[in-house]
């Protein structure tokens, strides 16, 4: 991750060298059977560790780098809730946030509403998501959430489409 930028688009995730002034690849959906479930990457952010964390149309995706072989491994959460209809609408992630204080903690806006997805990184299967309910947003009928904030009080901020909400 170190002097490299990492580019989500509609179709996979690219590296850029700025040494070499070059982008790579590092995933797209016609060089890999496994990986992220689908191209189109809505949102990328870098926890302290390094692993790159990938909103999709489909789910979470957590991305590690590795420099020597210059390839990355990848795992796919999915938001698995409601009917089969429901799911690609519900597991859309449009925004993530990292919390400073609470490792392996990340806050997700979706569609529909708010999520905590607590990462297991010794046993990724027993990671978690957790629906966050906000009297706020469900009063207002809000629950697409576009961005997440961590203000330096550690409250988060929540921007919907009718407004900006305190979560804390």
């Amino acid at each position: 991750v170190e002097g490299a930028l990492y580019v989500g688009t509609e179709t996979g995730l690219n590296r850029f060298i700025p040494e070499e002034g070059s982008f790579h690849h590092v995933w797209n959906p016609s060089d890999s059977v496994s990986g992220l479930l689908n191209p189109f990457i809505f949102t990328l952010e870098t926890d302290k560790a390094g692993t790159i964390w990938a909103g999709t149309e489909f789910g979470l995706g957590r991305i590690i780098w590795d420099e020597s072989s210059q390839s990355a491994q990848i795992h796919t959460f999915r938001i698995n809730e409601g009917t089969s209809s429901e799911l690609l609408r519900r597991s859309l992630v449009e925004s993530i946030c990292i919390t400073a204080d609470q490792e392996n903690i990340l806050w997700i806006g979706t569609r529909v509403g708010l999520k905590k997805f607590i990462c297991n990184p010794r046993d990724l299967a027993a990671s978690s998501f957790e629906n966050i309910v906000s009297k706020d947003l469900q009063e207002l009928g809000e629950l697409y959430i576009p961005d997440i904030y961590e203000a330096e009080d550690r409250k988060l901020w929540i921007a919907s489409f009718k407004g900006l909400h305190l979560f804390d």
